[in-house]
């Protein structure tokens, strides 16, 4: 392959990504939210355009390409117009809106395998035919039509937003939301046009780039979306030129490198860590690269912190910080332990408790979301790749270096610490809030394809079988109870760390700047240096999800660490609640190890993730707190309800003092004070009593010479000012 052809290969996957970023930046202009989604409404108008042409398709016509692509921009440009439904309550606040909308994403991806099966989708390119050929130039006509198609649609783009009123009106409210309200722009209408805008790009960007087989719906679209969001985050989520730009370079860069065999030395999935180092070496070199300060917070203007979701996440906030009852905890506590304990491994068989550490597994990883998003306020979208590390990790200490398993698990556990600093500095060094979430899911696609993809040479094969260690053996003909026993332990563990944590200082400091940073700066807290630890700890309980799984007796699957479980996961906790481990747990049961006991469908089927989605959409809308949440609102009928200015405070504070007992309240000397009732002056005061000989007659009362004659107030009565002395402004003594 010629240099040449590696620049046209480049470049046409850039122009993809400057598409897919344009239209992320597109919403965001108009209405602040930062369109995750666009990725999967371009899967559902790609898949549709392939269907349309063909004749033997669901609703396959016969179409040829541009008929079938408008249909499938119509198609698109009306689920993003439901999107906008869906945030038009979260419009203006950021991170809330980005979770609804990789809800929405769930939905839409699983809708494309709900209606054209899970299996590969063969599509069309958008212009078939041999390749042109000049000697040892070679490039395919698809290649050709994608740069095409995407620098015509960058000049009508350019066109429209410098020529239009509309367009203009894009530009007016990316400068100053509050200024075009001012003149008379509608948000709702702007919102509109920029959705039904993005949505065409992102359904021509994905018709270009899918082809000729789909063969994953889930991943595939996410790893597309990682490096477009990144591009739109180059240029602020505000410049259209900037993001495009971005977008060619994360496309150029990585082909280049992986094309050339001495820089990638044959290792799949290269260029995707020098894409994941050029982000972060940009975070580094720009903290404040991504956007306005107003970023920090989760509502991002005024607008959006008076609307009605928000005050419905600041009551879940409220009635969060309400403890729960002595009763209910402990209750929840025993309750729980006793099925765990004694229940489970009583009442079910081999495979069924395989499916329960199996859930722990998952559990595990859903526990390390909780710390970052729950705690920090940071969506994580990358935690299964640190999953996928220990679990790889633990499988070649143990097979290929023959390290002892009590060795290998801590060590294994450990080795993710690295990782996550490189992912956590540069994140957390920028002042966006939306700078996580981007590096995190570049990093989860990074991981993916560079660690443990189909060409990835990182780990020792792609199905190693993790042996379980003798002492795993304890249950004498059922090996499977030790391994559920060891899992549920490695949980009880971690969980207990995680709740010190969260009492101790560090947890304050990350409570305190969850929803902003002004108010821990103020106090001169640096956040970011909380949220690594926060994040380097999560990593930890992530790894050993993974090594739990590693150890489930069966070859280990690239699928189990997808970039989508990742946002799946993710789900699962915005679904049982932000920042509780018990909700998590709950959900975990419901989506996961239920479906394996029963024996149905896996968590990834259409109609799981379909559920998943949707539930996670309207909690952000409806139920900020989640699952966690109604049961703390149902319980906190049972207390009475705090001061509100004490909502929270410590059992040494003001609430405490007041149960304190008085060590004065029984005075030892009340009895015995001489002065307590033989005071001669309490009774006999002759200034304070009856006889006060000034209280009743004042003899000067009704004699004062200048009390009533006096008609100018100048002593005198003519009114000179001289006070009768004879001299005007004069007084002697």
């Amino acid at each position: 392959m010629t240099l040449v052809t590696t620049l046209v290969i480049g470049l046409s996957l850039g122009a993809v990504y400057a598409l897919l970023a344009a239209g992320i930046t597109v919403v965001y202009q108009a209405a602040r939210v930062p369109n995750v989604a666009i990725v999967a409404i371009g899967t559902v108008a790609a898949v549709l355009h392939g269907d349309l042409m063909s004749s033997g398709g669901r609703f396959g016509s016969g179409f040829g390409w541009w008929p079938a692509m408008a249909v499938s921009i119509v198609v698109a440009a009306a689920l993003g117009l439901g999107c906008d439904l869906v945030t038009r309550g979260l419009r203006e606040q950021v991170l809330p809106s980005l979770v609804a909308l990789l809800g929405c994403s769930a939905v839409l991806l699983a809708g494309v395998n709900a209606l054209w099966g899970s299996g590969a989708k063969f599509l069309p390119a958008a212009w078939a035919g041999p390749s042109f050929t000049v000697g040892d130039f070679s490039v395919a006509r698809s290649e050709v039509a994608t740069l095409l198609v995407a620098a015509a649609a960058g000049a009508a783009l350019t066109a429209f937003s410098r020529r239009t009123r509309s367009g203009l009106a894009l530009r007016a409210a990316a400068a100053d939301t509050e200024g075009a309200r001012a003149v008379g722009v509608d948000p709702a209408a702007l919102s509109r046009l920029a959705w039904a805008l993005s949505s065409a790009l992102g359904a021509l960007a994905m018709t270009l780039v899918i082809h000729p087989v789909l063969s994953n719906a889930y991943d595939t679209p996410l790893a597309y979306l990682a490096f477009a969001f990144a591009a739109a985050a180059f240029g602020g989520f505000r410049s259209l030129p900037r993001a495009a730009a971005a977008g060619i370079v994360l496309g150029v860069v990585p082909t280049l490198i992986e094309a050339n065999p001495r820089a990638s030395g044959g290792v799949g999935g290269i260029g995707n860590i020098v894409a994941f180092l050029l982000v972060a070496g940009v975070l580094l070199r720009r903290p404040g690269f991504l956007g306005r300060p107003a970023l920090d917070e989760s509502f991002a203007a005024a607008a959006g912190d008076g609307a009605r979701a928000a005050a419905r996440r600041r009551e879940a906030l409220l009635v969060a910080a309400r403890p729960l009852p002595a009763w209910v905890g402990g209750a929840g506590v025993g309750g729980l332990a006793l099925v765990l304990g004694v229940g489970v491994p009583l009442l079910s068989g081999e495979a069924a408790l395989d499916a329960w550490a199996r859930g722990i597994s998952i559990f595990l990883i859903c526990a390390s979301i909780v710390i970052l998003w729950g705690w920090t306020g940071e969506v994580a979208l990358g935690q299964v790749a640190f999953a996928g590390i220990g679990a790889y990790l633990v499988a070649d200490l143990s097979v290929r270096v023959g390290l002892p398993h009590l060795l290998a698990v801590p060590l294994a556990a450990l080795a993710v610490l690295p990782f996550a600093v490189v992912v956590g500095v540069p994140a957390f060094r920028s002042r966006g809030r939306l700078a996580f979430a981007g590096v995190s899911l570049v990093w989860m696609a990074v991981a993916a394809s560079l660690l443990w993809g189909p060409r990835s040479e990182w780990f020792s094969g792609h199905a190693p079988v993790l042996r379980r260690p003798d002492w795993m053996n304890v249950f004498a003909g059922r090996p499977a109870v030790s391994y559920y026993f060891a899992a549920l332990l490695t949980a009880a563990v971690a969980v207990w760390f995680a709740a010190n944590l969260r009492r101790s200082r560090v947890g304050r400091a990350l409570a305190a700047g969850r929803d902003g940073d002004t108010g821990v700066r103020s106090l001169g807290v640096d956040p970011a240096h909380y949220r690594l630890v926060a994040l380097c700890f999560s990593a930890v309980v992530a790894a050993l999800g993974g090594i739990v799984g590693a150890y489930g007796g069966h070859p280990l699957d690239p699928a189990h660490f997808g970039v989508f479980l990742s946002v799946q996961y993710f789900l699962y906790t915005v679904i049982g609640g932000s920042g509780s481990l018990a909700g998590a747990a709950a959900v975990v049961f419901a989506f996961e190890v239920a479906p394996a006991l029963r024996g149905s469908s896996p968590s990834t089927g259409p109609g799981s993730v379909l559920l998943v989605g949707a539930l996670a959409a309207l909690t952000v809308a409806f139920v900020p707190g989640g699952l966690a949440g109604l049961v703390r609102r149902a319980a906190a009928r049972l207390t009475p309800a705090p001061v509100p200015a004490l909502v929270g405070a410590a059992s040494s504070g003001f609430i405490g003092m007041a149960r304190e007992p008085d060590l004065f309240e029984a005075d030892p000397y009340a009895a015995d004070d001489p002065f307590a009732a033989d005071d001669p002056f309490a009774a006999e005061d002759p200034f304070l009593g009856a006889d006060d000989v000034f209280g009743v007659e004042d003899p000067f009362a009704g004699r004062d010479p200048f009390g009533g004659g006096d008609s100018f107030g100048d002593g005198d009565g003519d009114g000179d000012g001289d006070g009768g002395n004879g001299h005007r402004g004069r007084h002697d003594g």
